[in-house]
């Protein structure tokens, strides 16, 4: 049976994964939030391959790991800017580098909200911070 790593198993899109699939079928991380049956995993200072966990037989990892609060992300550019761009860069070179197909979820705020109803072929245009570090 193969395994799903999933990165930010504490937040909400991630738990919920996490219990759909379960330890058996998934691992999960946390960063503040401990998480029963999860890893400690920092975006912003670690590499997946220093969490000690074992990757083999994982296929594929769920990268939702992230400073997700525009505010906090506003006000605070450089750490969210060390989680959400310098860190999630790290992350998918070492997944690949497992031989992991990378999983990544972004956010609709890369685009500008003058429209709505957007898919992968319009055009990105964030004016929040949060929408620029996640294009």
């Amino acid at each position: 049976m193969s395994m799903t790593i999933i990165l930010g198993g504490s937040g909400y899109i991630g738990r919920n994964l996490f219990a759909e699939l379960g330890p058996k079928r998934a691992q999960a991380s946390y960063h503040n939030t401990p998480l029963e049956d999860g890893f400690r995993f920092d975006a912003a200072t670690m590499a997946l391959h220093e969490t000690g966990i074992d990757t083999t037989g994982s296929t594929h990892c769920v990268i939702l790991s992230g400073i997700t609060s525009p505010d906090f992300c506003f006000k605070n550019r450089v750490e969210a800017d060390a989680v959400n761009i310098t860190g999630i860069k790290r992350i998918i070179d070492d997944v690949l580098a497992l031989g992991l197909i990378p999983v990544f979820a972004s956010t609709e705020a890369v685009f500008d909200g003058s429209r709505g109803n957007y898919d992968e072929t319009d055009a990105a245009n964030p004016i929040l911070v949060y929408g620029q570090q996640k294009l």
